[in-house]
């Protein structure tokens, strides 16, 4: 299904077997540490009382053999670095109930990437829930949704290598300024949407929009993460899979009722824009029957330094029904979002944009002086293959327009390729939902078929 990575044993590099990785925390999430099942609140880390982080002890001697767990590699001698593939792998960046993610450096291009260790060994329904993720993911190629570079596959493992986010999640941005300013949130919110709006232009729903799954790049840009519980949808179909964040779920959802997978995430964006001008949520509570009764209540307190006109884009989002609830484009037509007090250059729905004739010779003159197939690469590239030599091309074409700062043409990635790239297959599969419960503070995992 995937390539399959070659382990390499070098002067300073550690070639060591790999062994399945521990469930010790909630979340398949490729790219965070945050469990999807959490109901602690923004309240709870928004603050500026953290005690600062004590000096790490010293490192414990190696255990045995037979005891090695995801800790081994942390707990290596600094002189030895493992390789997987082309990437040499470096620190943990989060763990979750099937996944170690760490920060890992392309030995080429000296790139920093994601890679996320999975554990193959999965239950059936967990195994589908992993390959319409990864499914998901290589059909949304956006500038504000991290991208996927490169799946590989051992005996026991998935390796799925994504973007770098060079300054972390949103959150970590909230916590530093409590709050962002209305141009600044402005900012923030109009990427989101226009990677919403294109999410939905591909028949995708996320379900799972929140702080911690935004993520910012090196020039602080958003980029929309963690796709484990996104699916795919007919139009004007409706959904029965009750999923996510409870404090950023809709109210049809803590119903159980059917509802437009558009809508749900529309829900999930004006949570959004409220946290990032107050710093909070909406809704909070510890105890899940209590938010729930927030949540349908609709009830909420806007603080006295809102503009009105941001008052009046939050309100339209956060409505309980969700047939009066504002859509991606009622948003877009909506004065806050449209008034010209923040730095955004093109409000349509954008895609990956194609390099010039110059740019590909350039990129792919490089990728061959690095020792890769010219011809290699177009088959890879264009047969939508995720292996080391599409891999190649995506960063080096990443490097090459953000050293070079080129204006490429506006044409659509999908449309340079062949017509079974455009169409991936995207399968309708059950995922493991979290389902709400009104007299449980906990969510309890069910399977239905949609």
């Amino acid at each position: 299904m995937f390539s399959e990575p070659q382990f390499s044993s070098v002067s300073a590099i550690l070639s060591i077997p790999i062994f399945p990785i521990s469930s010790k925390s909630t979340s398949l999430s490729s790219t965070a540490s945050h469990a999807r099942t959490s109901t602690i609140t923004l309240n709870s880390y928004l603050r500026s009382d953290v005690p600062p982080s004590l000096p790490p002890p010293p490192p414990p001697s190696p255990p045995p053999q037979s005891n090695i767990t995801e800790n081994y590699f942390q707990q290596q001698p600094q002189y030895r670095q493992m390789k997987i593939g082309k990437y040499f792998l470096e620190k943990t960046i989060g763990k979750g109930n099937f996944a170690v993610v760490k920060l890992a450096t392309h030995c080429d291009t000296q790139q920093k990437v994601f890679n996320s260790i999975l554990i193959d060994d999965l239950n059936p329904g967990d195994h589908k829930k992993l390959e319409r993720e990864i499914a998901v993911m290589k059909s949304l190629i956006h500038p504000y949704i991290i991208r996927l570079y490169e799946v590989m596959e051992s005996k026991n493992l998935i390796y799925l290598v994504t973007e770098y986010a060079a300054n972390g999640e949103l959150l970590d941005l909230l916590i530093r300024e409590k709050r962002l300013s209305e141009p600044k949130a402005k900012e923030k919110f109009r990427q989101l949407v226009l990677a919403v709006e294109y999410i939905h232009s591909k028949n995708i729903v996320h379900r799972d929009l929140k702080a911690e799954n935004l993520l910012l790049d090196s020039q602080g840009n958003i980029k929309v993460a963690d796709f484990g519980f996104a699916n795919v949808f007919y139009p004007d179909s409706k959904l029965q899979t009750f999923c996510g964040s409870p404090p950023y779920a809709a109210p049809e959802l803590y119903q159980c009722l059917p509802y437009s997978p558009e809508k749900v995430d529309i829900w999930s964006l004006g949570v959004l824009l409220y946290v990032f001008v107050c710093g909070h949520l909406p809704f909070d509570s510890n105890n899940l029957a209590d938010l729930r009764k927030r949540v349908l209540s609709g009830n909420y307190r806007l603080p006295f330094y809102l503009s009105s006109d941001c008052n009046s884009l939050i309100s339209h989002m956060l409505t309980v029904d969700p047939n009066q609830r504002y859509t991606i484009n009622d948003i877009k037509k909506h004065s806050w979002f449209t008034s010209h007090d923040s730095d955004v250059s093109d409000l349509t729905c954008q895609t990956q944009l194609v390099p010039n004739c110059q740019l590909t010779n350039a990129i792919l003159d490089h990728a061959e002086s690095l020792g890769y197939n010219r011809a290699q690469i177009l088959k890879s590239v264009n047969g939508n293959s995720y292996d080391s030599d599409a891999a190649i091309w995506h960063l080096l074409l990443e490097k090459f327009q953000q050293a070079c700062q080129i204006d490429n043409s506006h044409i659509p990635f999908e449309s340079v390729l062949p017509d079974d790239m455009n169409n991936s297959d995207m399968a309708r599969r059950s995922t493991a939902p979290l389902i709400f419960h009104e007299n449980n503070t906990e969510l309890i995992y069910s399977a239905p078929d949609t």
